[in-house]
């Protein structure tokens, strides 16, 4: 069989995506899920307060011409289940299966797939702290970096407003196709509330490709003082390179009361890519950026009360590239309205940066029609002008009904329809199946 027989073979029927499966360069990541699988069926499911198990699918295809007038049909299944025992025990997996809209090739991506044991109960005052621990694929973030650990986490939490998180694995991003240890980390931090204040503190430990490569440290400050006229809160974040001992990256939050329902919101950054992020995870950032972004921001909010809000925002972004110094500027203003029963919501702003300018729009609405039956649609336009001389109108459009066949059994039904620069056409019909619990 030639490889462009097999291609026509693997598109003549939907049902072939076992066969598929079976060839997926990913397979590893199907073994990794064995034992959360054996946890999740062989688990007792007794129905009592503390065991549940909740399932959510979403499953959606559609047509897309691009402007090279090629066709493509993508199709993706996305399945989300969690399941907890009276003892506690938290299964969580969350996979993927697409034919990426471009390579009409398909994939399988495993987002996450974690075992939570719990260590400690929780505190009366604060009864969510419980220390426990976490195995798996899961999300880390501490200080500055969000990325895919395959490895441990643990929380420990000796009072309600004190404890440590420390962890220990691989970092990866979805879309590499294989599991793989070149890049890891072994580290935590500490924090705790003394002084009116919360304070946390912590070290990591990166190792890449066999080669010790970073050693950094993170800290921050969290500070209210309600008692003072206008409430001021003050928010400090920082990480330091230690043999370089240079504070890479920075932050600094100030927020303000300075009438009943307005909040300010005033902040500083200084920001570099994810220093312990996989070489594909800072592509894009490497090609434009020699120096770290910096960002001064500014926010305010109205809310008078609970059914109604407006919010507007600024930011002014510099940096270096290769072309020399960069700015961008960034604003957005938005309202949300509640009226009777129905929900509004829009938005507008405007994106001017190295890569050409963006203004665009939105409106959204959610209207109860009958019991069970809601109604929702949101549409966003934009312009986009390019400093490639690509320029043109953007239009998404989604509608579609929530009907809730149980209170704890949801379908939604979508219809969705888009126009950009790169695709002439793309419709979309998207099935969520959610909220089934026994």
């Amino acid at each position: 069989m030639t490889i462009r027989d097999e291609r026509e073979y693997k598109k003549d029927d939907v049902g072939q995506l076992l066969y598929l499966g079976l060839r997926l360069e990913s397979i590893l990541q199907f073994y990794m899920l064995i034992p959360f699988l054996l946890i999740l069926f062989f688990c007792p499911l007794e129905k009592t307060a503390n065991a549940a198990t909740s399932v959510k699918s979403t499953l959606s295809s559609g047509y897309y011409r691009d402007i090279e007038q090629k066709s493509h049909i993508p199709a993706y299944f996305y399945w989300d289940v969690q399941h907890s025992t009276p003892q506690g025990i938290e299964t969580q997996i969350h996979i993927g299966v697409n034919n990426a809209i471009v390579e009409d090739s398909w994939k399988f991506f495993l987002y996450h797939a974690t075992l939570t044991i719990p260590l400690k109960e929780g505190f009366e005052e604060a009864p969510f702290r419980k220390s426990q621990l976490l195995l798996g694929r899961q999300l880390f973030f501490e200080g500055f970096e969000l990325s895919l650990l395959d490895g441990v986490q643990s929380s420990l939490y000796w009072t309600p407003s004190g404890g440590a998180t420390f962890s220990a694995g691989a970092l990866n991003t979805v879309l590499r196709r294989r599991f793989n240890f070149d890049s890891q980390i072994y580290g935590g931090t500490l924090h705790q509330h003394f002084w009116g204040a919360l304070w946390k503190a912590g070290y990591f430990y990166h190792v890449k490709d066999n080669i010790d490569n970073g050693h950094l440290t993170q800290f921050s400050f969290l500070k209210t003082w309600d008692f003072l006229p206008f409430e001021p809160m003050i928010f400090l974040k920082g990480q330091m390179d230690l043999p370089k001992f240079s504070l890479d990256q920075r932050l600094a939050e100030l927020q303000l009361v300075p009438l009943e329902a307005f909040i300010l919101n005033t902040g500083y950054s200084q920001l570099k890519p994810n220093a312990f992020a996989p070489e594909d995870g800072n592509f894009i950032y490497q090609l434009l950026s020699t120096t770290a972004q910096k960002t001064l921001r500014a926010s305010l909010t109205w809310a008078p009360t609970r059914l109604f809000q407006a919010e507007s925002q600024y930011r002014y972004l510099w940096f270096n590239s290769n072309g020399g110094h960069e700015v961008a500027h960034h604003g957005e203003a938005s309202l949300s309205l509640a009226l009777e029963r129905i929900n509004l919501k829009t938005s507008a702003g405007y994106l001017a940066s190295y890569g050409g300018t963006v203004t665009h729009g939105g409106f959204g609405a959610n209207n109860p029609l009958i019991t069970n039956v809601t109604f929702r649609s949101d549409m966003d336009i934009a312009w986009i002008d390019k400093i490639n001389h690509i320029s043109g109108w953007a239009y998404h459009g989604r509608m579609g009904l929530d009907y809730r066949l149980t209170k704890r059994f949801l379908i939604t039904a979508l219809a969705e329809i888009e126009r950009n620069h790169l695709f002439e056409i793309g419709t979309r019909a998207i099935l969520y199946v959610s909220h089934i619990y026994f």
